[in-house]
Parts: C-alpha cells; structure tokens; sequence
C-alpha cells in the first residue's frame, strides 16, 4: 500500500469516527480539532484549512474512561 493510500484511509476513518485529534505541523505548532473532509491537497480541521505539505504528524486524542 503507497505512503499516500495509507495516509487517506487513516484521515477517511478519523472522519467517519469524528474522532478529535492533535494535528502537528512542520513549523512545530500543534492544532487541536475534528477533520470533516479532506483531499489531495489537504483537510479541513474545525473550519479550517490546513495544507498537507505543512502536516508532521496526525493523531487521535485518546481519552481515559
């Protein structure tokens, strides 16, 4: 499976779960919401867009019960 058919999956099952989540990006900032779509460009997190380029790394907020 190609880096990129692994990266939308993960982003496609995030959205379907409208799981909340810690999106962190190369500048080092870190952005905190729910993707609602996304595509080859990018995503939409919390009404905003974020450039894929810009992205590090992306990660579900898990929370104790």
């Amino acid at each position: 499976m190609s880096d990129n058919n692994v990266f939308k999956s993960f982003v496609q099952t995030l959205i379907e779960k409208k799981a909340k989540v810690n999106v962190y990006l190369i500048s080092g900032i870190k952005l905190v919401g729910t993707i609602t779509e996304a595509d080859d460009s990018g995503l939409i997190l919390s009404e905003q867009f974020v450039n894929r380029s810009a992205i590090s790394t992306i990660s579900e907020v898990v929370t104790k019960a």
